[in-house]
């Protein structure tokens, strides 16, 4: 239950901080990919 709820918390502050997914939805020029990644 515990490791559950934690990787999904730590997955998003991942998303977040991450450079890969950091890229694709801070950039507003690729408006279309954030969609598609939403």
């Amino acid at each position: 239950r515990v490791r559950g709820g934690r990787q999904k918390y730590k997955r998003r502050l991942d998303t977040e901080n991450n450079p890969y997914l950091g890229l694709t939805l801070p950039p507003p020029t690729k408006k279309p990919l954030t969609k598609i990644v939403s």
